[in-house]
């Protein structure tokens, strides 16, 4: 699977980090590790003392609809 993240998408995975390259046609364990840290991340910090998504939790947002958008 290979997906099109734009930089600040690419700047916040690339933050979040992982063992592999992003960019690359991912296996599937690489897509599964993408769907559990993301997701884990937005609850850590994308979301402000009101419970409303920052720019962290909207950018983390986008990146789940990408990746759910192949299943």
């Amino acid at each position: 699977m290979k997906f099109q993240f734009n930089q600040e998408q690419k700047e916040l995975l690339n933050k979040i980090g992982f063992d592999f390259d992003v960019n690359d046609d991912l296996d599937e364990e690489q897509y599964i590790e993408l769907m559990e840290k993301v997701p884990n991340y937005l609850m850590l910090y994308g979301f402000d003392e009101n419970y409303t998504p920052n720019e962290i939790g909207r950018i983390c947002e986008d990146i789940i609809t990408i990746l759910t958008a192949c299943e």
